[in-house]
């Protein structure tokens, strides 16, 4: 896989991509239809769907649902509870209704040949407890009765049916991961910035793999993530693909302004990025950067 991670999509960069060698989209999904979303940051539906008209034919196309609820709180009876705390925003990760309600227009595009497979976002945009990363069971009262282990087990029970659904985007906690068929694909964040290799190894990925696989013997194969902007240059980030290819045999390139001419990321966020992640971030489009990027990213492909 050589993937373009895609958050305000730019058909003009998206077509360059292809061109040199992108086999993959990987398609932000951070709305459902209807929902409260007006488009002011993130696209709403039809607007992403866009996408899935666009390219459904040219190349693979993932679908990347966001599964909290980021428009409109999560309905009684499927929230995340802890010590009697009900969360607004947080679902109980055994509650079919609220899976459903998730990826029923997701469903829509694979049957219509949009979308070709679907990779699950847990990431924690919203105020509830981290349940994907920190083992935190869910005391609702269908989850009162049983272990942590088998609320997850009760959610491998729906998502296993849905043979689409190949993997997860960050997290690769056992009990998440044991929710998916095997092998699945987990797309990491821990490679963003740094050589892929020893990233690998800092962030001990193969022991992460090792563990997930002893604990609930589920298995997934790692596609490494890089971060365009932070690099200084773009010669610096292409040799990170290299590594990446070489060591992982796929990418996927995470991207906010250097290939969208519609980026919406603030000021403000940019400067929290750059202290994170060394104090640099690029903020031209990366052809202004280096008019012969697509030639070099073409050659490596």
């Amino acid at each position: 896989m050589k993937a373009l991670y895609l958050i305000w999509p730019d058909h003009v960069y998206i077509d360059k991509c292809i061109e040199a060698g992108i086999d993959t989209l990987i398609v932000a999904i951070y709305s459902n239809p209807g929902d409260a979303n007006n488009g002011s940051y993130f696209n709403t539906w039809d607007q992403t769907k866009d996408v899935f008209v666009r390219y459904h034919d040219k190349v693979r196309c993932i679908a990347l649902p966001v599964l909290y609820s980021m428009w409109v709180d999560v309905p009684e009876g499927q929230r995340f509870v802890q010590a009697n705390k009900s969360y607004p925003r947080g679902f109980c990760p055994a509650n079919k209704a609220y899976f459903e309600s998730r990826f029923a227009p997701i469903r829509k595009l694979l049957i219509d040949g949009l979308a070709h497979s679907v990779i699950l976002d847990p990431e924690h945009y919203t105020d509830c407890p981290h349940i994907f990363s920190e083992e935190i069971r869910c005391d609702c009262p269908n989850c009162a009765p049983i272990s942590h282990e088998d609320q997850w087990k009760m959610r491998g029970s729906f998502i296993k049916a849905e043979p689409s659904i190949i993997g997860q985007l960050w997290a690769s906690s056992w009990w998440s991961m044991m929710t998916y068929n095997n092998i699945s694909l987990m797309l990491t964040e821990e490679t963003y910035m740094g050589e892929a290799s020893s990233c690998g190894k800092r962030w001990n990925l193969a022991k992460q793999q090792k563990k997930v696989k002893k604990e609930c013997g589920a298995k997934y194969d790692i596609v490494p993530g890089v971060f365009m902007e932070v690099f200084h240059s773009p010669d610096l980030f292409l040799e990170n693909l290299k590594v990446c290819l070489k060591h992982y045999g796929s990418y996927w390139i995470y991207t906010q302004k250097m290939m969208s001419r519609w980026s919406k990321i603030p000021k403000t966020e940019i400067e929290t990025i750059k202290k994170n992640y060394g104090g640099f971030y690029e903020e031209r489009l990366v052809d202004e950067v280096d008019p012969n990027f697509f030639t070099k990213l073409k050659a490596i492909n």
